[in-house]
């Protein structure tokens, strides 16, 4: 994972989640989630890209629905394939997202 990806991005967003919508989480885009299918429905969620992960912390939490981190061990992808993250591009669009969602 790349610096800034580790230490600024994903920090930054995680912490605007928190303090903005005050969702009990502590990285926004760990990729694992668990919910039953009717729940997912419920929240109607739009965001086609990487700032789909903030939108279901965002939604679940302004529904009062529960979260629960669990760690995970990051391993690095060993597949040869180039990260399809668009750093500038990827976080603007978490951004507009998330001051676009009502506290």
């Amino acid at each position: 994972m790349k610096f800034s990806h580790k230490y600024i991005g994903t920090p930054v967003l995680s912490f605007i989640i928190r303090r903005r919508f005050k969702a009990k989480i502590k990285d926004i885009n760990c990729g694992l989630r668990g919910c039953s299918k009717q729940k997912i429905q419920e929240l109607n969620l739009k965001a086609e890209g990487m700032e789909f992960a903030s939108e279901m912390i965002i939604k679940t939490t302004k529904a009062g629905l529960r979260i629960k981190e669990i760690p995970i061990n990051f391993y690095k992808d060993k597949r040869g394939e180039k990260p399809h993250l668009n750093t500038l591009k990827d976080g603007i669009r978490h951004l507009k997202l998330i001051y676009q969602i009502k506290k």
